[in-house]
């Protein structure tokens, strides 16, 4: 979402219509929400995969996620099982560092016509920052979808209907 939305700022002539789905963050410090995958990319760069694994098993924040929304700390595990983790973790502890915009003020200058898709129980993917992205940008209304963690099924359809079913055509939008 994020760059789709910084890339409507700098270059607006490349953007007809953006879907920001599921932002997890945009400015100010280091999300807490990606707290989590900043510690697996740690973790991953320091440790041999499988302990970098039991570790994720044993963390506090891990361990809450996987009691509330299982799907979530599933997906996060997963990033962890890949066969090439170790050589993408520092990806994973820049993503949690990186501040796309430096203040919201800057998504005020934004006019590309945007969908902000956000889903309640996403706890890598609040939904509070999906309502401030849409809020700050002027041409914009927000989709609340149902949760992708909980309801895949569900998520994937609304989300396919929203995109291809108003969007007048595939090749039009930008999704990130």
């Amino acid at each position: 979402s994020a760059l789709a939305l910084k890339l409507a700022r700098t270059r607006p002539d490349l953007s007809k219509r953006i879907y920001a789905i599921r932002p997890g963050w945009f400015i100010g410090e280091p999300p807490s929400n990606l707290a989590l995958i900043a510690k697996l990319g740690r973790w991953l760069s320091h440790m041999p995969q499988g302990a970098a694994i039991a570790a994720l098993e044993t963390d506090a924040q891990y361990l809450a996620m996987k009691a509330d929304v299982p799907g979530a700390a599933a997906s996060v595990r997963a990033v962890a099982e890949r066969p090439h983790a170790k050589g993408h973790a520092p990806v994973l502890s820049a993503m949690a560092r990186d501040v796309p915009f430096d203040a919201l003020s800057q998504l005020q200058t934004i006019d590309t016509p945007t969908v902000v898709v956000g889903c309640h129980a996403d706890p890598l993917h609040p939904i509070s920052v999906a309502q401030k992205i849409a809020t700050a940008l002027p041409a914009s209304r927000l989709e609340i979808l149902p949760p992708r963690y909980l309801e895949p099924d569900a998520h994937e359809a609304a989300l396919a209907q929203l995109i291809f079913g108003n969007a007048g055509g595939a090749h039009d939008y930008q999704t990130c």
